[in-house]
């Protein structure tokens, strides 16, 4: 009895024993692996100095935004991450490509969009972001890619590892707006294709400084009804008072963010403008001033471009560049459409004064409803 009690109870160990192994088994046989294209967003360490991946290869970019940086390690089967991500394998004969990117200059002169507060523009949307995608074989695989490091995210590469199969035909594509850049993965590192229209910042000068260099200072043309604005117009103003208008700059854009790429052999002519009118008016009846508050936006702007020689038309205007504080007054950014090489343009602008104020031994009667401002000039293109 007591025999058979013992072999009873060692059958019971060894079923339950193998029954814990079959789960482990069965655990570690449906353990998943990861797809082509998975991104492993976890802290984490590959084989280098002291866990830190070490750069196989990078590529620079050129983009509206500014220059992009993307640089790959060396493959791995290993990732040191937490718990969860240990349980993630590559997939069946791949590994992980360790990838970063970083921007390494900036520029908000592409960037148009309205800052807050400002009327309304049909700059609406923000710019888009820049995306990176995985192409293996032939097929695509966005990836959920962590932001590129900002120019003063430090010297510290953020590494994400890419999950990627046994093949080496692999190329990352960093694409904005529509306009895509092939990167290929090569065993000895990474190689940048045909830029396309990313070829046009190649050498762009992105001071953003370079907005504030005035290229004109406009006196407006005869008020008409007798009137006059206190300036006399001989010389230049100290600053752009009294109805004086200044073109900041004269500036090809590929790229304008809400009105998107410009088509093939023409590009985007950005002219920033400012007006002040803090002064006043004078005619034969006395001076009436204008208020301190008055805007470019509230006075029905028109801005007129011309290329070379062209009679000028009519452009969007739109709010002052996001981040860039134009001064002094007013202020508003013309966009015009012309063709690539143009050199010289033809400007017309023109304003009106609708809140003119009197003093008090002047009758308002003695000055127009509507006081106008016009402006022109011949332009060269920076």
């Amino acid at each position: 009895m007591r025999r058979r009690t013992t072999a009873v109870a060692a059958l019971v160990l060894l079923l339950v024993a193998g029954l814990v192994l079959a789960v482990v088994l069965v655990q570690r046989d449906d353990r998943p692996t990861a797809r082509v294209g998975h991104v492993v967003a976890a802290t984490f360490d590959l084989p280098g100095a002291d866990g830190v991946p070490e750069r196989a290869g990078a590529a620079s970019l050129t983009l509206p935004g500014g220059d992009l940086e993307v640089v790959v390690g060396a493959r791995s089967e290993v990732i040191d991450a937490d718990a969860e991500q240990q349980s993630v394998p590559p997939p069946d004969g791949g590994a992980y490509l360790p990838v970063a990117w970083r921007w390494t200059s900036s520029t908000v002169r592409w960037d148009l969009a309205g800052l807050p507060g400002e009327p309304a523009s049909v700059v609406a949307d923000r710019a888009p972001d820049v995306t990176l995608t995985l192409v293996q074989d032939g097929v695509r695989y966005p990836l959920q890619a962590p932001a590129p490091l900002s120019v003063n995210g430090g010297d510290d590469d953020r590494w994400f590892p890419v999950a990627v199969g046994g093949s080496e035909d692999v190329a990352l594509v960093v694409a904005f707006d529509g306009e895509e850049q092939v990167l290929d993965v090569t065993g000895s590192g990474i190689r940048a294709g045909d830029p396309g229209r990313f070829a046009a910042y190649e050498g762009y000068e992105r001071e953003p400084d370079r907005a504030r260099d005035d290229v004109a200072t406009l006196i407006p043309a005869d008020l008409g009804a007798g009137l006059a604005t206190t300036f006399d117009g001989e010389g230049t103003p100290a600053s752009p008072g009294d109805g004086t208008l200044v073109v900041q700059t004269v500036s090809p854009e590929p790229y304008v963010t809400g009105l998107g790429w410009a088509p093939d052999g023409e590009t985007w002519l950005v002219l920033p403008l400012a007006v002040d009118f803090f002064g006043e008016i004078r005619n034969a009846a006395g001076l009436a001033s204008v208020p301190l508050d008055w805007s470019f936006y509230d006075a029905a702007p028109e801005v007129r471009v011309g290329a070379d020689g062209a009679a000028p038309e009519p452009v969007v205007v739109l709010t002052p560049p996001a981040g860039d504080f134009l001064s002094p007054g007013s202020a508003a950014v013309a966009v015009a459409l012309v063709g690539e090489g143009t050199t010289t343009v033809a400007l017309e602008a023109s304003a009106q004064i609708v809140q003119l104020r009197t003093y008090e031994d002047v009758d308002r009667a003695d000055f127009p409803d509507v006081v106008p401002l016009a402006w022109s000039a011949q332009l060269a293109v920076d």
